[in-house]
C-alpha cells in the first residue's frame, strides 16, 4: 500500500478566533471538552494508517508543540513519527512562513529526506484546524488511479459559502478545469456553479478543503522554480490547472472550517445534540473514527447535585448542588458552585485544581477562586481556561448586542467570549 508523507499545516494565527487565539495557535484551540483542533487531523492520519507525520507550526506554537510531543508517540514497530516543526530563521532563510506553500517549501529538505527513507512517492498536505472525519486512503487511491500530479479535496457547498473558499470546476472525469480562490464578484461566482442538470452535486459549488496530494518530485520542482508563490490556493492552483494533471476528489460527508467565533461556537453546540453531524463517540460511529488526544490521570467528573440536558462534561469537573446545565460543554477541572445556571455555553475548564483551603482563603481575602461562583447565570458564552467568575454574575446578553469589546470580555456575533485568566468580580452583569 502506497503511504504518503503527511504534512499538517498548524501554523495559522487564527485571527478569526481571537481572543481564543491570543495565547495559542488556532490548531491548539480546545475542542469538545478535552481535545484540541489539531487532534482531528492527526487522528485522521493514524486512523488511515499513515504514521509519518510532520506538523508545521508558527504563531504561538509553544502550547501546540508541547501537546503534540506529550500526546503522540508512534510505536517503533510502526516506523512512524509525529514531528512538530516550528518556523525558524536560519542563515539561508530570513523569513517566517509566508503562506501554506512557503511553509512546505521551507521544510522541503526534511520532507524529501523522510520520503527517500520510506520510499514514499507522494506527500499529502492537510489543514490542522478543520473539523471532519476522513479516511485518507480513499484520497490516495483516487490520486493513483487518476495518475494525477495534484489532487485536491473538495466539498460541495452552497452559494453563501462560495466567496469564502477556493472554488473548483471539473470535467466528467473529475479533472479540474478551473480554480478560483475566494471569488467575490457575483457574475464570477455564478460561472463557477455546477449546472442544475448535472449528475453530481447539481446547483452546488466545489469548495476546496485545503487538502492536497502531490507527487513529491513534481512538488519539489514546482516549489523550487516558483519561489515567489506562497499560497497553494491563491498563488498555486490557478496557474497549474491547465499545465498539469490536477484532479478533484469529492468528499461528501461533514466538513467545517471553524474559521471564526460563530462557526466554532455552532460546531461545538452541534456536539451537544443527540445525533451530531460530527461525533467522536465510538459507540455511535462503530469505532471507525477514533479521536486521540493527550491522556490525563484525572478523576471522573463529580456531580454533587445537578440537572443536565444535552450536555458534555469532561473528567475532573466538579459540579455542586442545584446546578442546571443545558446545551453546554464543560471542560476538564471546571468548578461550578451552587445554584448556577448555564445554557448554550462552552467552558474550557482549568489547567489545575484549586484546593478547598485555597478557595476558602480567597473568599476570606475578598478574592475570586477558580471556576463559576454560586448564583451565577451564563447564556451563549465561551469561557476560556482558568477564568475566575464571582458570585451572582450574569452573562446573558438578552439585549442582543452583536459586537462589543470591553476590558474583561468581547461580544462577537452575539456570543460573549471571556478570555483566558480573566477575573470577573461578584455581581458583574451583561444583560
Amino acid at each position: 500500500m502506497a503511504r504518503p508523507i503527511m504534512v499538517i499545516l498548524g501554523g495559522g494565527a487564527g485571527k478569526g478566533l481571537y481572543p481564543l487565539t491570543k495565547t495559542r495557535s488556532k490548531a491548539a484551540v480546545p475542542f469538545g471538552t478535552k481535545y484540541r483542533l489539531v487532534d482531528i487531523a492527526i487522528s485522521n492520519c493514524i486512523n488511515s494508517e499513515y504514521y509519518q507525520i510532520f506538523v508545521l507550526t508558527q504563531f504561538n506554537s509553544g502550547s501546540v508543540n508541547r501537546h503534540i510531543v506529550q500526546t503522540y508517540q508512534i510505536p517503533p514497530f510502526l516506523d512512524g513519527f509525529v514531528d512538530p516543526r516550528a518556523a525558524s530563521l536560519t542563515a539561508d532563510n530570513r523569513h517566517w512562513y509566508q503562506g501554506t506553500a512557503d511553509a512546505v517549501r521551507q521544510n522541503l529538505g526534511t520532507i524529501c529526506g523522510a520520503a527517500e527513507i520510506s520510499n514514499a512517492q507522494q506527500v499529502m498536505i492537510v489543514s490542522g484546524d478543520h473539523l471532519y472525519h476522513m479516511d485518507y486512503r480513499k484520497v490516495m487511491d483516487f490520486h493513483l488511479k487518476k495518475g494525477a500530479d495534484v489532487t485536491l479535496c473538495v466539498n460541495p457547498v452552497q452559494r453563501d459559502r462560495a466567496s469564502t473558499l477556493g472554488i473548483a470546476q471539473w470535467d466528467d472525469d473529475h479533472r479540474v478545469t478551473r480554480f478560483v480562490e475566494k471569488p467575490k464578484d457575483d457574475a464570477l461566482i455564478d460561472s463557477l456553479q455546477i449546472p442544475h442538470d448535472a449528475e453530481e452535486f447539481p446547483g452546488a459549488f466545489l469548495g476546496s478543503m485545503g487538502l492536497y496530494v502531490f507527487e513529491i518530485e513534481w512538488l519539489k520542482q514546482f516549489l523550487t522554480d516558483h519561489s515567489d508563490r506562497h499560497e497553494f490556493g491563491r498563488d498555486f492552483l490557478p496557474g497549474v490547472v491547465g499545465s498539469s494533471r490536477v484532479f478533484a476528489y469529492a468528499f461528501e460527508d461533514y466538513w467545517e472550517n471553524v474559521g471564526d467565533i460563530r462557526s466554532y461556537y455552532d460546531a461545538m453546540m452541534q456536539l451537544c445534540k443527540p445525533n451530531p453531524r460530527f461525533d467522536f463517540d465510538p459507540v455511535i460511529n462503530n469505532h471507525r473514527h477514533r479521536l486521540f488526544t493527550r491522556g490525563r490521570s484525572l478523576p471522573p467528573a463529580k456531580i454533587n447535585g445537578a440537572t443536565f440536558e444535552n450536555a458534555m462534561i469532561a473528567e475532573g469537573a466538579i459540579l455542586e448542588v442545584r446546578t442546571q446545565i443545558s446545551n453546554s460543554l464543560v471542560g476538564m477541572r471546571a468548578f461550578i458552585d451552587t445554584d448556577v445556571v448555564i445554557e448554550d455555553s462552552i467552558l474550557f475548564g482549568c489547567d489545575e485544581y484549586e484546593a478547598i483551603p485555597e478557595r476558602q482563603r480567597r473568599f476570606q481575602a475578598g478574592e475570586i477562586p477558580l471556576g463559576i461562583g454560586s448564583g451565577s447565570r451564563l447564556s451563549r458564552c465561551i469561557i476560556d481556561k482558568n477564568v475566575r467568575i464571582g458570585r451572582n454574575v450574569i452573562l446573558e446578553n438578552r439585549s442582543g448586542v452583536m459586537f462589543a469589546d470591553a476590558e474583561k470580555y468581547s461580544i462577537l456575533d452575539g456570543i460573549i467570549v471571556v478570555p483566558r485568566d480573566t477575573v470577573i468580580e461578584d455581581n458583574f452583569r451583561i444583560e
